[in-house]
């Protein structure tokens, strides 16, 4: 569909009154390719870019989730399976680690139903739940700013994705783009060691669910649940 609406642009150019006797395509040629039923399914909207993100805003994220990573993942992590291995379901959490309390967790999960009242919850940090769902965030924009990978690329990552050569790591994944059909190439691209760390969390996160008996997924990127076993 692309090469089609090149295509027609170009006849439209040439359909400009380039000298002063003639043109190369003439309008009715022009007028009657429009009317073509072929051709207006392979029309697509202007092509457009996103606005490039201020490398302020970029530079700040980036820290922002490497801190909330390096204060709270591990502990994060280590707390729910420690919830998940004694099979607790007490929506008022026992036993919240020092590090965690700092952070505001009480319970599991954030039931405020006013949007206001949730976002405050949410910035005062009193759910597991939510917390967790923030730790995945900053493990998404950590890799993604590291390694610019497109969503899909992220959502397929599993503990295979994270390949180890000898002091170094890379991150092997289907390419977003370069594919036939539903075929795509897989590609291993350099993988900072801070992003194979917090990849390697969510790793250990999936494989240590499974040993439990737990629903779970082979991608890294799961929801997090609150309840009895499979």
């Amino acid at each position: 569909a692309e090469y089609v609406q090149s295509y027609l642009q170009s006849l439209s150019v040439m359909g400009i009154d380039i000298t002063a006797e003639r043109s190369l395509v003439s309008d009715d040629a022009l007028t009657a390719l429009d009317e073509k039923e072929v051709l207006k399914h392979g029309l697509l909207k202007p092509k457009g870019r996103f606005t490039t993100l201020p490398f302020e805003v970029a530079n700040l994220s980036l820290r922002r989730a490497i801190e909330f990573y390096l204060d709270y993942g591990e502990d994060l992590i280590n707390y729910y399976l420690a919830l998940a291995e004694e099979n607790c379901q007490d929506e008022l959490l026992p036993d919240v680690p020092p590090s965690l309390q700092k952070l505001g967790v009480k319970s599991f999960k954030n039931n405020e139903d006013l949007a206001e009242s949730f976002f405050t919850e949410l910035r005062n940090g009193t759910s597991l739940y939510q917390m967790l769902q923030v730790l995945l965030g900053a493990i998404v924009v950590l890799v993604d700013t590291l390694m610019a990978r497109r969503e899909a690329e992220l959502r397929g990552l599993t503990r295979a994705s994270i390949v180890k050569d000898g002091p170094y790591f890379f991150l092997s994944f289907n390419l977003g783009k370069a594919n036939v059909g539903e075929v795509r190439e897989r590609v291993l691209r350099p993988l900072p060691a801070l992003g194979a760390e917090a990849l390697g969390l969510l790793a250990r996160l999936s494989e240590r669910l499974k040993s439990l008996g737990y629903a779970w997924s082979p991608s890294l990127f799961q929801r997090f649940k609150h309840g009895s076993k499979e």
